[in-house]
């Protein structure tokens, strides 16, 4: 019998693990946590027993198989309002609707207008900071700490990871997919599992 290592027991690790069992291949899957799931990880908040997400937390409808795996084990999803109100915290101060200050408002345009040119490189494949972490490139033009923690903010929350750990060629990927920053901010924060990340990894698992 044929004999196989993963590494990680993040989604696909657990998917390479699941798929070549069930194809008659002896699988040890190896993972330094004490859990599965990776960057998703779903637990109780305090001692209220509310369950929240510590890692990534949403889908978009075009994240085809994250949908099709919650639909092969049977659960549900939900779909949240687009929020009617926003807090943000840039540069030192809490600010409720806007991220930025009006002085910043060029800045911001401007670094929308590079990204946006960087997505369409990547879809060509010529996007040149493939090696950089986001902070990294953010920080390559940027000024305005404002407009950085939020490029910076948006990348947490999409991707659950640190800006200075997350690739900028997988936010600028999430980017290009989702039609520009803005639609990736709006849309990408809009569905999640009703029993969240953890509970599919669990039943990925024990498949």
């Amino acid at each position: 019998m044929d004999e196989v290592i993963v590494i990680g027991g993040g989604f696909a690790g657990l998917a390479a693990a699941r798929d070549l069992t069930q194809a008659g291949v002896a699988v040890t899957l190896v993972e330094g946590r004490d859990r599965v799931g990776g960057r998703t990880w779903t637990d109780p908040f305090l001692d209220t027993g509310e369950m929240v997400e510590l890692g990534g937390s949403w889908f978009s409808p075009e994240h085809e198989v994250a949908a099709r795996e919650l639909a092969r084990y049977g659960l549900a999803v939900r779909t949240h309002a687009v929020p009617r109100r926003v807090r943000w915290r840039t540069d030192g101060r809490l600010r409720d609707g806007f991220p930025i200050d009006p002085d910043d408002l060029t800045e911001l345009d401007g670094a929308l207008v590079r990204i946006a040119e960087d997505a369409r490189r990547h879809t060509i494949g010529t996007f040149a900071h493939s090696h950089e972490s986001w902070r990294e490139y953010v920080l390559g033009f940027v000024r305005s700490r404002a407009v950085e923690d939020f490029l910076f903010g948006w990348w947490v929350m999409i991707s659950g990871s640190d800006p200075e750990r997350g690739a900028a060629v997988d936010a600028i990927s999430a980017i290009a997919n989702h039609g520009g920053l803005p639609s990736a901010l709006l849309t990408a924060l809009r569905v999640t599992p009703r029993e969240g990340w953890t509970r599919l990894a669990e039943a990925m698992a024990a498949g």
